[in-house]
């Protein structure tokens, strides 16, 4: 499936012997398909199995080919390709040939689904086209929404300004939109860096055949005309969805479940409607209709079992829901213990059901609940496991000084949603615990916290050089931060230019450095000094001689608790 194009009519024979075997169960007989194969194969967390769109998943593993051939354009297998199919262009622009191998035209099938999900990130702008190539990390086009009009203005590079090697903010605002001018204002420029495309659908900008086949079904769901869009692949479903599978019942229990929210329980009703025959009055009372409403909430037996296990106040909250999967979401909304329960009734209920009608007898109310306690019990001991903790070190949440001969810079940042602007902080002591030097500035045009703290990141640098330091310890309460400037899993990101400037700065500046993560009880002055920052007047301030106001206890007390 890596290598070469599977046929749609062969991915859908697949499918159906999958669907076949899903529902048949048992004696190889074909049974009714409750749920279509299209809903089956949308995520959990989207009301679906998980199972797989064999034609998307194939697609996906031939992206990754494509993707392979992008990014290590000197391996042997991409030098051949190249120099036989496309020697004068990108791989993202060629067009498949007549002649041309299958495996080939294959890897292209892939290329296109892969050209849905890329996205280049600006370093100097020479290689990026303005209008037609995705360089705007947002939503699921990345281009510019504003026509071009008669604006002549066709590569990036010439939306910078060459001296300052910033946007040119004035031009920018006069050829787009106010939206598009505020997402390009706020992309990261660093001189001397080269643009370079990262995967748009992971935030560390790392191609996975799981972002691109997720990529591939919001595609589908979009040409579907339902209401879905690629940037759905980022979103982290609904809650309807997202507690069911967790819920601390066996597998078949939360199958069961499934089935009832999605309307697809054999009830008489509901074969009835698969226009077959038969008596559809309710097996447990034999005097209403069997639809699920009768059958769990209605019926007059089962509301005696409510009564038994005194949730009848639940029951009555229920009949008030529209459909199946109102009554799950009101399940939700039980605590914990009560939505066990309610599951637990359901099932049972539904089991019993199931015996009545193959014929046998039926089981009192009391053997009902007396069931039903007893699958409680089993749940409770599946779910109290034991677990062990770490011991919990007392000096965590204590700041430290460095190692003999290290300066440490803690630094933190501050971040605004609402007007896109953040701020920045560090403050360096030494071995001692002795103030050295703080600062704390402004950000502008920021997306998000996490860029915020790497631009903290950078300032924080660059002050260690300008104190003429050259054994450094970088201290930050950002995890996802320190772990991106210890490996090289976030240089595709939209922070990754920031990344590639901090290691080095690092590099070129300083015999030794370090990036070390702490909680926020250490980052404490750090974190003071970005709000102050964000408060102040001034573009940025820096303190020499010593400590501020702001901080000045902070540093005091630190530094006592680091001498005990």
């Amino acid at each position: 499936m890596s290598c070469f194009d599977l046929t749609k009519s062969l991915c859908e024979d697949i499918g159906k012997m999958i669907c076949r075997y899903w529902w048949s169960q048992q004696d190889g007989k074909d049974k009714c398909h409750w749920v279509s194969w299209e809903r089956m194969t949308k995520s959990k967390k989207e009301g679906g199995l998980g199972l797989r769109d064999l034609h998307l998943f194939n697609m996906a593993m031939l992206s990754r080919q494509s993707w392979r051939l992008l990014q290590f354009p000197d391996t042997l297998c991409a030098t051949v390709l190249k120099a036989k199919y496309f020697p004068e262009c990108s791989i993202l622009e060629v067009v498949a040939q007549p002649g041309a191998s299958y495996t080939w035209r294959s890897i292209l099938l892939g290329r296109d689904l892969l050209k849905e999900g890329i996205v280049w990130r600006i370093g100097d702008g020479t290689s990026v086209r303005v209008w037609t190539d995705p360089w705007i990390p947002r939503g699921s086009s990345r281009q510019p929404a504003t026509h071009q009009g008669h604006a002549i203005v066709s590569k990036v590079s010439e939306l910078i300004n060459p001296v300052t090697d910033q946007w040119n903010e004035a031009l920018v605002r006069m050829l787009f939109s106010e939206e598009d001018a505020h997402s390009i204002l706020a992309i990261l420029l660093r001189q001397g860096m080269e643009d370079f495309i990262s995967w748009h659908f992971d935030k560390r900008g790392q191609f996975s055949v799981k972002s691109a086949y997720q990529l591939g079904v919001a595609i589908r769901e979009r040409s579907l005309h339902h209401d879905a869009s690629t940037s759905a692949i980022q979103e982290q479903g609904s809650p309807l969805w997202n507690k069911l599978w967790p819920l601390g019942v066996p597998s078949k229990v939360r199958l069961f479940t499934w089935r009832l929210a999605h309307n697809s329980l054999p009830t008489r009703l509901n074969i009835n409607r698969k226009q077959i025959e038969l008596d559809t009055r309710c097996p447990m009372c034999l005097r209403l209709d069997e639809d699920g409403g009768h059958l769990f909430l209605k019926c007059k037996k089962v509301k005696a079992l409510w009564r038994e296990r005194c949730l009848e106040d639940i029951r009555v909250a229920l009949c008030e829901c529209k459909s199946p999967k109102e009554v799950l979401g009101q399940i939700w909304t039980l605590p914990q213990d009560k939505q066990v329960h309610v599951v637990s009734l359901l099932w049972d209920w539904w089991t019993a059901r199931n015996k009545v009608n193959a014929g046998e007898k039926a089981l009192s109310i009391a053997e009902t609940s007396a069931f039903i306690t007893k699958h409680l019990m089993d749940f409770s001991q599946d779910q109290n496991t034991t677990v062990s903790l770490a011991p919990v070190d007392p000096d965590a949440h204590v700041w430290k000084p460095p190692k003999q001969n290290f300066i440490k810079i803690n630094f933190d940042a501050a971040f605004l949603q609402d007007t896109g602007s953040g701020a920045w902080g560090f403050i360096a002591r030494d071995e001692a615990g002795s103030f050295i030097a703080a600062a704390a500035g402004k950000l502008d045009h920021v997306q998000n916290a996490l860029q915020a703290e790497a631009l903290a990141c950078l300032k924080a640098i660059e002050g260690a050089a300008d104190l003429g330091a050259y054994r450094i310890a970088f201290e930050s309460d950002c995890q996802v931060l320190v772990g991106a400037l210890k490996s090289r899993y976030y240089d595709n990101s939209y922070i990754g230019i920031l990344l590639r400037e901090a290691r080095s700065l690092c590099y070129t500046s300083f015999e030794v450095s370090d990036f070390l993560f702490c909680r926020r009880t250490c980052n404490t002055a750090a974190h003071l000094l970005a709000q102050f920052g964000l408060k102040a007047s001034v573009p940025f301030t820096i303190w020499a001689d010593g400590a501020p106001d702001c901080v000045a206890g902070v540093v005091t007390s630190e530094s006592a608790r680091s001498q005990v």
